[in-house]
Order: structure tokens, then sequence, then C-alpha cells
């Protein structure tokens, strides 16, 4: 989920102005990475147990993103980053993709209650395949017999996840169907954002999302009485307080901190670890398991994934 608030890359002929690594601190941003996957690996496990103690989902995810606004602005002041973006029109369009991270969001924590907290961070990575046939269909961009391949084992890997299911059926199918759909919304939140969030600061863009999240999802809950505080127990809001911390403020800064150590490529690499981490977790801490085919299915997943990040390293180098 690092990606969502990745800033967007340029275009290939633009690559000397894509973010690069720092020569002598690749070590520390892999950590850095790793803590990162570590945090989002864990997220969905808090989310289940918030819960078992009276959290429902829109009050768990109004909290997630009010206190990371809180927190993520005092930062970005503290370390002198920009914090004002002067563009009415980039505005809007931050506030729209605000409201399509609650919806990709909102898809997330609604499939962990029906399927494996694994299961969904897997579906969730096939976001890039789906970003290539959206680009190849909206923006006719030229697809590779790369691109074609990385799609095709996605695609296999995905037919393998569904096909296979290990659990209740209707359940599975349920959750399988709305982690879907979080995925479209995901893939078109990264085209979009290819346009909207150039030139503005990658944290001081999330301050902005994480800000008109909260707000909306706030407004929703109030109107259809879902944002229900009055009814989390004492143990949900410290698994809220980890939902929100580890999650999403230390998730996503420790992302950013990898990302300008290693670069773009090698980061997302090493980010593919936040699905092995979530399905360990769940394991261990929940007692969810993967059937066979599906542990298969998401290894063709990732595979994709990481031949597409090797491709494109191969064409615009990090360092």
């Amino acid at each position: 989920m690092a990606q969502i608030l990745e800033q967007p890359q340029q275009p290939i002929k633009s690559a000397p102005q894509e973010a690069r690594s720092i020569h002598g601190q690749e070590g520390l941003g892999a950590i850095f990475i790793l803590l990162s996957a570590c945090g989002f690996g864990v997220m969905g496990v808090f989310a289940v147990w918030s819960y078992g103690a009276g959290t429902n989902t829109v009050t768990l995810l109004a909290m997630r993103f009010t206190i990371a606004a809180a927190l993520l602005w005092p930062y970005l002041a503290l370390t002198h980053q920009p914090l004002g973006v002067r563009d009415h029109r980039k505005l809007l369009g931050l506030a729209l993709l605000g409201a399509m991270y609650v919806g990709q969001a909102l898809a997330y924590f609604n499939a962990i209650r029906y399927i494996p907290v694994g299961l969904t961070s897997i579906i969730l990575f096939i976001h890039p395949a789906i970003v290539v046939i959206l680009a190849w269909l909206i923006f006719k961009e030229h697809m590779s017999l790369p691109k074609l391949f990385a799609l095709a084992l996605a695609l296999a890997g995905v037919a393998l996840v569904i096909g296979a299911p290990a659990g209740p059926q209707s359940d599975l199918l349920l959750g399988i169907g709305i982690a879907l759909i979080g995925v479209v919304i995901y893939a078109l939140y990264i085209i979009l954002s290819t346009r909207i969030m150039v030139g503005i600061s990658a944290l001081t863009a999330s301050a902005y999302l994480f800000t008109a999240a909260a707000l909306i999802l706030l407004l929703y809950g109030l109107a259809s009485d879902q944002f229900r505080p009055q009814d989390v127990q004492p143990s949900g809001w410290l698994d809220i307080l980890g939902v929100a911390l580890l999650g999403t403020v230390l998730a996503i800064t420790t992302f950013f901190a990898g990302l300008v150590r290693l670069g773009p490529s090698r980061a997302t690499i090493i980010s593919t670890l936040e699905p092995v981490i979530t399905a360990i977790s769940g394991w261990l801490l929940l007692g969810q398991q993967l059937g066979g085919w599906q542990l298969l299915g998401g290894a063709l997943i990732l595979t994709a994934v990481l031949f597409l990040q090797v491709r494109r390293r191969k064409v615009i180098p990090d360092a």
C-alpha cells in the first residue's frame, strides 16, 4: 500500500528529474522500506482486532486519517517542508484523490472482514497490472511484450487465488469482489495522481489527502450515524492507534525516508515484502491461513510486480 502515496514518476523522457538513491545510504534506505512494509503489513491485524472491540469501518478509518493528519502537519512544519499548494485546481485534484483514497481504504478494510488479511494484500498487489491495462485503454500507451508477459502472470495469479478458495465460499467471493473493487480504484488513483501531484512534495500531498479523507469520512459518518466512537471498547482504541501510528504514520514516513535514499524502483521492489509480512502476521496473530494454490497465485502476482519494476529500472536507473 505504500505506492498509493508515492510521488508519481515523470514520463521516461523526464528521467533525469526522478528520485535517485543517495550513495552510501542504500542500506539505511532498505531498513526504512522494511520498516514501512512491516507497518503496512500488520495494519490489517490491528483492524481485525478493532472490529472485535466494537469498531466499525467508518469509525476506524475516520480516526485513522484524523490522527495521521494531526501528526503529519506538525511533522512537515518541524522539518521545514512545503505546506501550501497555491494552485486551486491542484487543491481540487487533491480533494478528488482524497475521495478515491477513501474508496480504496473502505474496500480494503471491508474485504478483510470476509477474507484473510494476507489474501487481501496479495489481491491489492495486482494494481500494477490494472494500471497497465487502464493506461493502454485510456491513454493508448504502448503494450509491449514484457508488459503483456507481466500482465499474463498477474492474471494467472488472480485466477489461482479466486479459483482455488480455502474457506466459506460465499464469504470468499464477497471479500475477493470487494478487494478487486479496491484494486480498480487504486489503479485509477495512480493514473490520476500522475497528473495532479506533479510538482507537489509527496509528504505534503499525503497531509492534504489524509485531511480530505478524514473530513469526508467524518461528515459521512455523522450523516449516516456510522461514526460511533462511543461503541469502541478501550482495547479497540489501542488497535485504532496501531492502525494510525504503525500502519499509516510510521509506514508512510519510513517509506519516503527509504525512497529518497534507495530510489523508487528498488524501494518498490523491497516493499513487495508487504503482502508476505501481512500473510505471516495474519497466520501468527489471527490464525488465518492461505491455501497452497492461493500461495502460488500470490507468488505469480508478486513475480509480475517485480518483473515490471526490474524492467522499469533498466529503462530508468535509480543511481
